[in-house]
C-alpha cells in the first residue's frame, strides 16, 4: 500500500523502511501490539463480573488435540510481564510494552 501511494515497485529494490520514512507512517505491526496490550490493560481493570473477564478465565470442556498446543491470546503477555499479568502494575506494564515495541521495531527494520 505504502509503495503504490509514493509511487515504487517493489523490484526497485527500496526498503520498507525508507518509504516509512518518505511517508510518515508508523509499522502496523507497532501499532497492533500497542492495541493489544491496551485492550488488556483495560481487560485486567474490569470487575470480575463481567463477561469479558469471564470468557478471559474460562476452560472449555473436553481435551486439546495432540501436539504442540495452540498460542493463546494471552501467552506472550506472560512471557513479557513473567509474573500473572491480571495482577501486574501499571510501571510493570508500561516497562513490558516499552522493552516489546523497541524489539518489534528492531524486528521489523532488519
Amino acid at each position: 500500500m505504502e509503495r503504490m501511494m509514493v509511487g515504487v515497485k517493489l523490484g526497485q529494490g527500496t526498503r520498507s523502511k525508507r518509504i516509512r520514512g518518505w511517508t510518515g507512517l508508523s509499522e502496523i505491526v507497532v501499532k497492533a501490539v500497542a492495541k493489544k496490550w491496551a485492550f488488556a490493560r483495560k481487560l485486567r481493570d474490569l470487575d470480575d463480573k463481567t463477561w469479558e473477564k469471564k470468557v478471559l478465565k474460562w476452560t472449555p470442556d473436553g481435551r486439546r488435540p495432540a501436539g504442540r498446543p495452540r498460542t493463546r491470546w494471552d501467552d506472550e503477555l506472560r512471557k513479557r510481564i513473567t509474573i500473572d499479568w491480571m495482577d501486574a502494575d501499571e510501571m510493570r506494564w508500561n516497562e513490558a510494552l516499552s522493552d516489546y515495541t523497541v524489539e518489534i521495531n528492531e524486528y521489523c527494520h532488519v
